[in-house]
């Protein structure tokens, strides 16, 4: 993708990959209808592409992905963690 995210880790590209992804849905179907959303319609991998790098060329910004991606995790685990044994 480019020079920083090719760096990170494939964890960390993971993440913010999958944040990118749900990002552009966020940004391009919730909000009005703007400028920026026409150009994030016209080219959405260069939308999400140019997203993975400005987050992958911060290491605050991919913490905070890690660290949210982590609690979402962790959140789905509780509301999935169990099973139903029938006999």
């Amino acid at each position: 993708m480019g020079e920083h995210f090719d760096a990170l880790s494939a964890r960390e590209q993971s993440a913010v990959a999958d944040f990118a992804y749900r990002e552009f849905d966020r940004f391009v179907f919730q909000t009005q209808e703007s400028e920026a959303t026409l150009r994030a319609q016209s080219d959405p991998d260069a939308w999400r592409h140019q997203l993975c790098e400005l987050i992958a060329s911060d290491p605050k910004r991919i913490l905070a992905v890690m660290e949210k991606t982590e609690r979402q995790r962790k959140s789905r685990r509780l509301l999935f963690g169990f099973a139903l044994i029938e006999s």
